[in-house]
């Protein structure tokens, strides 16, 4: 049973796209046929009904006529100042068209109250979609003049409203900047005053200017107070070298001296030569050495001479005026080095004293350069405030320099609604009814309607689609036994080897008769005889009896308990339709298997009610092999299916469908799909 393919359709598609894949659209497309005329009837009379209405309607609308007015609003430029807070366009559009001016507009054309009550339904303000700096104020109204009337005045009671609006917003900006300048003037006044408690006494100059003398007079002290130092360390030395310079001089040199036998006045020359050159020389100097080796020699001379016992003739001494000069130079420095201490002793209690006097200057400079400070940037405020005001004041002296009226709203000389917008609106309209009306139809067939396509029994109940069989007397013979042949390779591909089915009429089929004859010759002709089995109630069975009676007797079978058997076909009677006893089914399912021994095939029949399942259903098809459903074309509900099948004891159960009674131009239909495919 598992070689056969148990339905074509359930394969197809995705779960996603499941109810498109089982549904059979060519129901709706015949159906759609069906009603074509009678739904372009409707669309042609809905749209002449609503074109007419609305051109009667339009005869008197308020809305007839429509004019409009564009007004501009410069978002940002030159002209626009940058203290001049801008309103955004839409708040402008609100502006304009809020009800304040609405009633200023129609106490200035002097209407009445109720003309006035409906003037807000007749004006619409709103932005150019592509242009958001324009603004568009559209009137409607029954008379042209009037509608352009209209439409000026709304739009210049909007623009002298707007105008009010920011001349009121500037004029408290401006009064504010007023305000702020006279504070600014006060408080540059108070500083000013304040200028007073800086002034240094016994100074004519600032107290920045006072700062800046005494930190030159510092610089200029420590700068002499540093040459003064440096000066008496030069001093110091000079001092330190005249000492050393001075012990090693004679303080008196012999200028004239005669030895007996010799004489000393060359020795006398040279020494002072020596004294001369060391004072212009260190004592390392190569001369000064040679000329001392020399005196040293001279001398040893003379002593020799003098040891001879040759005494002198003469000796005269002078004062040495090389060390005179290197003392009168010795008191001249320290002189200079005490004068130039004392000095650098009073430079630096001045300059002490100027410390301190420059640390309280600067305490008095800082708040003194603050003062200054607040009183520039108040300067500066002041000046930006007079620069604000002077451009308010010259903006309220002229026009609004960011919204003017555009474009002024002339006598319109075609009303709004004309045929062209009526037809294509009542166009529209009847295509929509038209939409409806096919969307209900299709929703109609598809979730209510009748079966009327074997794809149903798959797109209802997932049952196993077996075919259709043509109602005989609009097709051919050869045609309705095809069909029947067909049938039944589809049930036997699915039934397999079983023996026993369950044959199923939703309703009293007119096609029963010939699905019995097809199934009789194909089995036979398969070498299975079949046995048709009817479950009927207890209150049939004497009416059944009745007809049964004339002609047929009962055939005894010793076998048979529960089964009336009449030949090849037999009577099946329970007590309760909906349920079976146990010993009922006890009965039944023996005498089935009994059948079984006899027959090749065996069908049990039975007319199932159309709006309850039962537990009948479900016991038959649990006794059974394979469980067939017929359904007659246009009479069985969807509804109706999906009830009968709404056990879910019923899930998993093989279970088939065959549409029976199907109408020609249906039939065409399908069979030129299935010849295609």
């Amino acid at each position: 049973m598992d070689q056969f393919v148990t339905n074509e359709i359930a394969v197809q598609g995705s779960p996603s796209l499941d109810f498109f894949w089982r549904f059979d659209w060519r129901v709706v497309a015949l159906l759609l046929k069906r009603w074509s005329l009678v739904l372009l009837a409707v669309f042609i009379a809905i749209a002449l009904t609503s074109h007419v209405a609305m051109q009667r309607r339009s005869l008197h609308s308020m809305r007839r006529w429509q004019a409009e007015v564009k007004l501009f609003h410069q978002i940002r430029s030159e002209r626009v100042p940058s203290f001049y807070k801008q309103i955004d366009t839409k708040v402008i559009a609100e502006i304009i068209g809020n009800s304040t001016q609405l009633r200023k507009a129609a106490e200035r054309m002097q209407l009445s109250g109720d003309q006035a009550a409906a003037l807000g339904g007749l004006i619409e303000v709103e932005l150019v979609k592509n242009r958001p700096s324009v603004i568009t104020v559209r009137a409607s109204y029954s008379d042209a003049k009037m509608a352009a009337a209209l439409a000026n005045a709304v739009a210049e009671e909007g623009l002298n409203a707007y105008i009010e609006l920011q001349n009121g917003t500037l004029q408290g900006m401006l009064m504010e900047r007023r305000q702020r300048r006279i504070r600014l003037q006060d408080s540059l006044y108070e500083l000013e005053k304040s200028l007073a408690n800086f002034s240094v006494p016994g100074s004519l100059l600032r107290p920045d200017k006072e700062l800046d003398r005494l930190s030159n007079e510092i610089t200029a002290l420590m700068m002499q107070l540093a040459v003064d130092e440096t000066e008496v360390v030069r001093l110091g030395v000079a001092c330190e070298e005249t000492v050393k310079a001075m012990a090693g001089i004679d303080k008196e040199v012999r200028m004239l001296s005669r030895i007996v036998g010799g004489s000393d006045t060359e020795l006398s020359r040279l020494r002072g030569r020596l004294v001369t050159m060391q004072q212009q020389y260190t004592e390392n100097n190569p001369q000064i050495r040679v000329l001392q080796d020399e005196i040293d020699g001279r001398q040893r001379l003379l002593e020799e001479a003098a040891n001879k016992e040759k005494g002198l003739d003469e000796e005269v001494f002078t004062i040495n005026t090389v060390y005179t000069t290197l003392e009168q130079r010795l008191l001249q420095a320290q002189i200079d080095r005490v004068a130039l201490q004392k000095r650098i002793d009073v430079e630096k209690a001045r300059l002490d004293e100027l410390r301190k006097v420059v640390k309280l200057q600067q305490d008095m400079s800082a708040g003194y350069q603050e003062v200054q400070r607040k009183m520039m940037s108040i300067t500066q405020s002041i000046t930006q405030l007079d620069g604000t005001i002077n451009d308010m004041e010259l903006l309220l002296n002229s026009a609004v320099p960011d919204l003017s009226i555009l474009d002024t709203a002339s006598v319109p000389r075609a009303p709004s609604i004309n045929t062209k917008k009526t037809m294509v609106l009542s166009l529209a309209g009847a295509s929509f009814m038209l939409f409806f009306l096919m969307a209900m139809l299709i929703a109609h067939e598809v979730i209510l309607g009748t079966i009327k396509s074997p794809r149903d029994f798959h797109y209802v109940s997932d049952m196993d689609e077996l075919g259709m069989l043509p109602v005989d007397s609009e097709v051919g013979a050869y045609v309705l036994d095809a069909a029947l042949h067909n049938v039944f390779i589809q049930m036997r591909q699915r039934f397999g080897e079983g023996r026993r089915i369950f044959l199923c009429q939703m309703s009293p089929n007119p096609m029963i008769n010939q699905l019995r004859a097809s199934w009789n010759m194909n089995f036979g002709t398969n070498g299975l005889q079949v046995f048709w089995l009817k479950c009927l109630s207890m209150s049939a069975r004497e009416e059944q009896k009745e007809r049964t009676g004339q002609g047929k007797e009962r055939i005894p079978d010793e076998g048979m308990v529960a089964i009336e058997k009449f030949g090849n076909h037999g009577y099946f009677y329970c007590e309760n339709p909906l349920v079976l006893t146990p010993a009922e089914w006890e009965l039944l399912n023996a005498d089935l298997t009994e059948l079984e021994r006899q027959y090749g095939v065996v069908v049990i029949e039975r007319e199932m009610p159309k709006l309850s399942v039962g537990v009948l259903s479900e016991q038959f098809c649990r006794m059974v092999d394979y469980t067939v459903v017929l359904a007659s074309f246009g009479v069985e509900k969807k509804m109706s299916l999906r009830r009968l099948l709404s056990d879910e004891r019923l899930s998993g159960i093989p279970i088939g469908g065959i549409l029976t009674g199907v109408k020609k131009k249906y039939w065409r239909v399908f069979m030129g799909e299935n010849s295609g495919g």
